[in-house]
């Protein structure tokens, strides 16, 4: 869902209740789920949002949402 371009991403979850049909939303969630539920431990889950934390410079709630999942993920790790 992260790497999916916004047409993709309507095409696929376009008829989801979407603020404004905003995509930046579903990533956000996307984001908000992957820190609460993926594996902390999965080098793979740390690695796409590390990326994404990169190819969203310059979109600050992607970009606070990305670090927070980082963060999160390093809190279960810990727990």
């Amino acid at each position: 869902m992260l790497d999916a371009d916004d047409d993709e991403l309507l095409s696929q979850l376009g008829r989801w209740y979407i603020p404004r049909r905003d995509p930046r939303y579903l990533r956000r969630n996307a984001l908000l789920a992957l820190g609460n539920t993926a594996d902390p431990h999965s080098a793979d889950v740390r690695s796409e949002i590390e990326r994404f934390v990169v190819s969203t410079a310059g979109d600050e709630m992607l970009q606070e949402h990305a670090q927070w999942a980082l963060r999160r993920l390093d809190e279960r790790m810990q727990a």
